[in-house]
């Protein structure tokens, strides 16, 4: 992945953990270090999803110029 990449997952995951932590704290105010657990995971699911389809996207694209 290029640099660009790696920042643009970075961004993602950074900003799902905020949403996702918010989002728990407000619904279980007393519990907020679960929230933040919350926050880590989902934001540790979206930099994973978004690296898997920036891989995928490449080996299509490379398959796709290898077809052409």
């Amino acid at each position: 992945m290029t640099k660009k990449e790696w920042l643009n997952l970075i961004e993602r995951a950074a900003w799902t953990f905020v949403q996702a932590s918010l989002g728990a704290i407000i619904i279980v105010p007393n519990m907020n270090w679960k929230a933040a657990i919350v926050g880590a995971v989902g934001a540790g699911l979206s930099a994973l999803k978004t690296f898997i389809v920036d891989i995928a996207k490449k080996k299509i694209e490379e398959k796709d110029e290898g077809d052409a």
